[in-house]
């Protein structure tokens, strides 16, 4: 809506923004429920205190990897579709150089949102399809685990990567802590 309409839809629809939220960590949570309810699913405690969760049906796990998976990939590509679509959108525009300049701004967004893509996806990806079918514990649950936690660490970076308005405000933030901060001498 942001980019369509020029309208903040933070200030504008507050209780939506709060409802979603609170829908992305209620869904999940109701379908795990669900599945250790009706034992579609079960804990497997490991010997070193650790556990994971075991689902015991192939539609269960292929009904997981729809929700936790193929749903949110799908509807980032098609909300990134629709927003380079509009802004790679001349209508109304007379000036040719006026044009160039759009093409050129949206040929950099495309580049930037396939390079944040990519690496998502490849960071992403492994883990999130693993955790159906691989034990956490194994050698290979592990190193999906740790490609999901490298992820999580770059994701800021890459968001100030491809919007400079983070990276500016970060580098002010940084500014500020280092201006205020006070080295205080420790007494014997």
């Amino acid at each position: 809506m942001h980019i369509v309409f020029n309208r903040n839809i933070y200030t504008e629809k507050p209780y939506l923004i709060i409802l979603i939220h609170f829908l992305i960590y209620i869904l999940p949570a109701l379908n795990l429920i669900v599945q250790f309810l009706t034992d579609w699913s079960r804990i497997q405690r490991g010997i070193d205190e650790s556990c994971d969760i075991i689902y015991l049906s192939l539609p269960v796990q292929i009904f997981n990897l729809f929700f936790i998976y193929i749903i949110p990939l799908v509807i980032n590509i098609i909300i990134l579709g629709l927003g380079i679509r509009h802004v790679s959108s001349i209508q109304g525009v007379i000036s040719g150089q006026i044009i160039l300049h759009r093409r050129r701004r949206q040929r950099i967004l495309l580049l930037k949102a396939i390079a944040f893509y990519s690496i998502w996806l490849i960071l992403w990806s492994p883990d999130t399809l693993a955790c159906q079918f691989v034990d956490v514990n194994s050698d290979p649950g592990v190193f999906t685990v740790l490609l999901s936690y490298i992820q999580i660490a770059l994701d800021p970076f890459l968001i100030a990567i491809i919007d400079i308005r983070f990276l500016t405000k970060w580098r002010t933030l940084w500014k500020k802590i280092k201006r205020n901060r006070r080295i205080d001498a420790v007494a014997p």
